[in-house]
């Protein structure tokens, strides 16, 4: 499990994640689809429709999610908005979509599609990604809050985090418009 996180999170030299980058330059070249991977880069540095380890691992052990109906259940309720922030909803939305593929939840173009939605999601709450990502930071500190992490580890996420951002508003982030027809 340990390995499938690193790679996910694009530390090590893992083949699975130089993969799924590779996949991706052939998304990229959709702006619908950029603009979706750069709702999930403030967590990930690969689509997880392209990491089937990692993508089963996170659906089955962090969501409990066994079935399509159950994903579908769950992606709405996010796309619908809990008592999170909208674009901690729009990522959690985002990134179940794209894993339900090799989880074989969901087909590509269901995924899409979902994916898309929340993308809409993010561009009608927040006026930039710069916004989408300050939102999606206290949208994550406060779930890690109410999971018990202690102040230190929390103030980790948020230096992550804030580094992860300033990283994007320098690459992905200026490279798509925020206004991109999804």
């Amino acid at each position: 499990m340990w390995n499938k996180l690193k790679s996910a999170l694009g530390l090590g030299g893992d083949p699975e994640l130089a993969a799924a980058q590779h996949r991706m330059q052939v998304d990229h070249q959709d702006p619908r689809k950029r603009f979706v991977f750069a709702v999930i880069a403030i967590s990930y540095k690969a689509d997880p429709a392209y990491q089937e380890g990692f993508a089963k691992m996170a659906i089955r052990d962090w969501y409990g999610i066994g079935s399509p109906e159950k994903l579908g259940i769950r992606i709405s309720g996010f796309l619908r908005g809990t008592s999170s922030t909208p674009a901690y909803d729009a990522f959690r939305a985002t990134f179940l979509a794209r894993a339900g593929v090799p989880a074989g939840m969901l087909t590509d173009e269901e995924s899409w599609t979902w994916a898309l939605r929340a993308g809409q999601m993010v561009q009608r709450s927040y006026p930039s990604f710069m916004h989408y990502g300050m939102g999606y930071l206290d949208g994550h500190l406060a779930y890690r809050q109410s999971c018990g992490d202690e102040p230190a580890a929390l103030e980790r996420y948020r230096h992550n985090l804030l580094a992860t951002m300033n990283e994007l508003t320098r690459s992905l982030w200026t490279q798509i418009s925020f206004d991109t027809a999804l």
